[in-house]
C-alpha cells in the first residue's frame, strides 16, 4: 500500500476528484482510499504532521510515503508553479546548540532527513525535477527578513520552506519507512504578499500536484 500525505485538502482536491477516491476516515484525520493508495490529510503545522503520520503508519501497512503539496520559495531561481523534489529536509527553528548540536538539529536525531535514494533515482529519471533542500517550522516564512533570521543559520542552502514536511520525514525515519517529497511552488518571499500569492495559485498548484502524483504512481505500481 502506498501512503500519500498532503497538508491541506485543497492541495490534493483535483486528484481526489479525478481518482474518485473514497473517504474512509474522518476522525482524527481525513483519509481517502483509491485502489492501493491511501491519502492522508495531515493538517497544518509540525505537530499535526507528526501525529497524523504516526497514526497513519501505525494503523496501515504502508510500503512507502509520498509527501506532496505546496511550498514557498526563498530562492530567486524558483517561481510559482515550479515542481521540485526535496533532497534534504531541515528544521528552521530548532536550536539545541547549547548541547553541541547543529542549529536546526533535534537532539539525538540526524542533522537533516533524506528522501529515499532508490525511489528518488527512479522518479528523477522520468520527471524533470529540480532538487532542493527544504526547511520547515511552525512559521509561515513570508519575508526576506525571516529568511535571514531563521534559514541563514542552517549550514545548508535552503531553497523552499513549509510547515509540515520535516516532521513527516522525521516520523518516517523513526518508523523506518522510505519517504520521498515533491512540492509545487505556491509563493515566494520576493513577492510583496506571499500569503495573497498562495491564495491565487492554490488551484493551479492542485492541478499540477494531481498531474505529478499520477505520473509518480505509474512508476511505483
Amino acid at each position: 500500500m502506498i501512503g500519500i500525505i498532503c497538508a491541506m485538502e485543497e492541495e490534493i482536491q483535483t486528484y481526489l476528484n479525478k481518482s474518485q477516491a473514497k473517504l474512509i476516515e474522518t476522525s482524527p484525520y481525513k483519509i481517502y482510499q483509491n485502489e492501493n493508495e491511501l491519502i492522508l490529510i495531515s493538517g497544518i503545522g509540525l505537530v499535526n504532521a507528526a501525529s497524523s503520520t504516526s497514526y497513519f503508519l501505525t494503523k496501515y501497512d504502508l510500503n512507502i510515503i509520498i509527501n506532496i503539496g505546496t511550498c514557498g520559495t526563498v530562492s530567486q531561481k524558483l517561481k510559482a508553479l515550479d515542481l521540485v523534489f526535496v533532497d534534504h529536509a531541515y528544521y528552521s527553528a530548532a536550536d539545541a546548540t547549547a548541547f553541541g548540536y547543529a542549529y536546526g538539529q533535534i537532539p539525538r536525531m540526524p542533522k537533516y532527513f533524506e528522501s529515499d535514494k532508490q525511489v528518488t533515482n527512479k522518479i528523477c529519471k522520468v520527471l524533470p525535477l529540480q532538487n532542493v533542500n527544504l526547511a520547515a517550522a511552525d512559521i509561515f516564512i513570508s519575508s526576506y527578513q525571516q529568511k535571514e533570521f531563521f534559514l541563514d543559520k542552517l549550514n545548508a542552502e535552503i531553497q523552499v520552506v513549509d510547515m509540515e514536511s520535516t516532521a513527516i520525514f522525521q516520523t518516517a525515519f523513526i518508523f523506518a519507512k522510505p519517504i520521498v517529497s515533491l512540492k509545487v511552488i505556491s509563493d515566494s518571499v520576493f513577492i510583496k504578499s506571499s500569503a495573497e500569492q498562495f491564495n491565487k495559485t492554490i488551484q493551479q498548484c492542485s492541478i499540477k500536484i494531481s498531474e505529478t502524483l499520477t505520473e509518480i504512481l505509474k512508476l511505483l505500481k
